[in-house]
Order: C-alpha cells, then structure tokens, then sequence
C-alpha cells in the first residue's frame, strides 16, 4: 500500500476537516496528502526519509509502542531451500529456555526491575527469532531461520545493552 492510500483509506472514515485543526493545518494542506504522486511529502513519507537516511528504526519502534505494540522484522526469505525441521525447532525451543532462564536468574538475584533493558533486549531478540521460524514455515524452509541465527539483527538503540 503506498502512503497516500493509507491517507486515503483514514479520510473515507476521517474527514481531512476533523484532523486539519487538531494537527493546527489548513484541511487543503492534510487533504493534499492522500494525493498521488505529491510533490510534498506526506508524513508517513517524512518518517520513513528519516528513518532511511539516518539508518535508525527507532521512530517505527516508537510509534508501535505508542499503540500498545512492537515492531518484528521480517526476515528476508532469498532461496526456497527445504532444511530439516528438527534443528530449527530445537533451536527455537533453545531460544526460549535461555530468555526464561535469564529471567529466573534475574528473579533470583531480585535485580529484575533494576535493569529492565536486559530483559528487553532478550526478548526483542527472541521476537525477531521466532519471527523468522515462523516465516520459515510459511515458505517451507528455514533458510532464513539459520541467517538469522548466524546475523541477528540489532535492536534499536535505547534496547541495546552496553
């Protein structure tokens, strides 16, 4: 869907009318965003320009949070290539035993709470993983379970831990 039908689809239930005053504009100025092929840049495009240009998904992972949400990559599926079953789930089952016991381990040492972002970037780790399993049985193989056991991808910066 390209961001001027998303525009399109939140005015045919929103009137541009409605929004213009809330977001301080003028209704020609929001309406023009769900016009084709505008010149100006509407704000879905702005985020994406920025999120492009400073390699930073953090407005996307703001946003998802903002609505109760999260954002999980999807993994890049390039060669349908059947691999065994067996090993990816084992791994996957892995995954999971580790974020648990790294919680218990937390729970334990009664440090759970003092360094939250160590839970959070477990866990947005194993959503990227268990994302990419899923999307290997979706295509029938898990070629893009194994890259991404080789190459995570890195959580945003305010998950990362140092």
């Amino acid at each position: 869907m390209e961001s001027f039908e998303v525009f399109q689809e939140i005015f045919s239930k929103c009137s541009p009318k409605i929004l213009a005053p809330e977001l301080g504009l003028k209704e020609p100025s929001v309406y023009k965003w769900s016009a084709q092929g505008e010149l100006r840049l509407n704000p879905l495009d702005r985020i994406v320009s920025v999120m492009q240009t400073s390699g930073n998904l953090l407005p996307l992972h703001w946003l998802c949070e903002q609505f109760g949400g999260y954002f999980v990559h999807n993994p890049e599926i390039k060669n349908i290539k059947p691999r065994p079953l067996t090993p990816a789930q084992n791994k996957l089952v892995h995954e999971f035993a580790q974020m648990l016991a790294f919680i218990a381990s937390e729970v334990e040492k009664n440090s759970l709470g003092k360094d939250v972002n160590k839970v959070r970037k477990r866990w947005e780790e194993l959503k990227s993983v268990t994302e990419s399993f899923v999307v290997g049985c979706e295509k029938g193989t898990f070629e893009a379970y194994h890259a991404h056991m080789n190459n995570p991808p890195k959580p945003p910066p305010e998950f990362r831990h140092t």
